[in-house]
């Protein structure tokens, strides 16, 4: 069996991946909304919010991972308002 990598190296390994994700912060006494495009914004209601990407994972010898990401935000414009980035992350 063929393995299949990004970059091919026996110390660097590569991981490439599309995600969807989303998130919600509140504190006591917020009360949870599910539209998705609020109309107005109220001091006591949150809102989740969600975005899609893709990023690449690089392994650099098992001591650090540098995760290079494109990101866009749903709701704020989606995929006109395109983020980038970069996770650093200690082992794997």
């Amino acid at each position: 069996m063929q393995r299949l990598a990004l970059i091919k190296s026996k110390w660097i390994l590569t991981d490439l991946n599309l995600f969807f994700d989303g998130g919600l912060a509140w504190y006591s006494g917020s009360n949870l909304g599910f539209d998705w495009q609020p109309s107005s914004i109220t001091d006591n209601k949150r809102f989740p919010l969600y975005s899609t990407g893709a990023s690449m994972r690089i392994n650099l010898l098992g001591a650090l991972v540098i995760e290079p990401y494109y990101a866009f935000p749903l709701q704020n414009g989606g995929f006109k308002n395109g983020v980038f980035g970069i996770n650093f992350i200690p082992g794997w």
